[in-house]
């Protein structure tokens, strides 16, 4: 099932989203830092069209405007209600990856009326002032400069997929979701070549914002049902931060996906979409 592309105006960006027709509820999707609204599609062709869904470009990413600033946590947050006051969206199903994990919960706990329920897996959470949590596995190299140094220009889109494929993060990926990144996440160059629509350079700064930001702070206000999902083998996700989580959000329950890495929607879409479902269809 293809979706419809549209443009919203919010905050004085001009924002792509992707709409899957559906009868029931809104389900609003938002995809991790380099990504793109369309690495959902897997998921919205199992929920369309029981459900009506909605996967963003955030600012920074695919068709969306692409400023050289306001990549911090509170202003991800506050587009993302823009986005839903635009649409007229509330009572949403809210489903976020990583840092679109983190701007739902924060969109969340600013305006309870947006989300009748989250999803949250493997998202980006700073208590402020905590040492790692002993689960955490051994700091890999800074993640911003490495990332000012990716590729950006390929000479096809094979090229990108057999350059990415056999590489983390992407080597234990379904490859339905590499496509999609790879096929709606680079654009056409002259001579048949394609660029990445995520600018390096951009991407890089969404992972230097707001040092220090405590996000309990704002945890603590979300007031709908909160699925957590983390990979048992996540790198980005501590199970100390999981636990606290389940513990001081009002109506957090906290699930572990074995086998899964911080990319888990990537890597078990099955059982995500058998958690997914349940805990929408759920009275409670």
């Amino acid at each position: 099932m293809e979706p419809t592309s549209h443009f919203v105006e919010a905050n004085g960006l001009r924002i792509h989203y992707l709409e899957w027709p559906g009868q029931g509820p809104p389900a609003v999707m938002v995809h991790p830092t380099g990504f793109l609204g369309r690495i959902w599609a897997p998921y919205a062709e199992r929920l369309a069209p029981r459900y009506r869904v909605v996967a963003v470009d955030t600012r920074g990413h695919g068709d969306s405007s692409k400023p050289e600033s306001g990549y911090g946590w509170d202003q991800q947050a506050a587009d993302l209600v823009a986005i839903m006051d635009a649409l007229g969206l509330r009572a949403a199903l809210g489903v976020g990856h990583s840092a679109g994990a983190t701007a739902i919960a924060l969109a969340a706990a600013a305006r309870p009326e947006l989300f009748a329920k989250a999803v949250l897996i493997d998202p980006i959470i700073s208590p402020r002032g905590e040492t790692p949590a002993p689960d955490v596995q051994p700091p890999r190299p800074n993640i911003a400069e490495a990332t000012k140094k990716r590729r950006a220009v390929w000479d096809s889109r094979q090229q990108m997929y057999d350059s990415y494929s056999p590489r983390f993060p992407f080597k234990d990926w379904r490859p339905e979701f590499l496509w999609a990144y790879i096929d709606h996440g680079s654009r056409d160059l002259p001579a048949g070549k394609v660029e990445l629509k995520c600018p390096p350079h951009l991407e890089a700064q969404m992972y230097t914002q707001n040092p220090g930001f405590d996000h309990f702070l704002y945890l603590r206000r979300v007031a709908c049902p909160v699925l957590l999902l983390r990979g048992a083998l996540t790198d980005r996700f501590p199970q100390a931060v999981a636990q606290r989580m389940e513990r001081e959000m009002p109506h957090c329950r906290w699930v572990d996906v074995a086998g899964a890495s911080h990319f888990v929607p990537m890597e078990r879409p099955d059982e995500v979409t058998a958690l997914l479902l349940g805990f929408f269809q759920d009275g409670g």
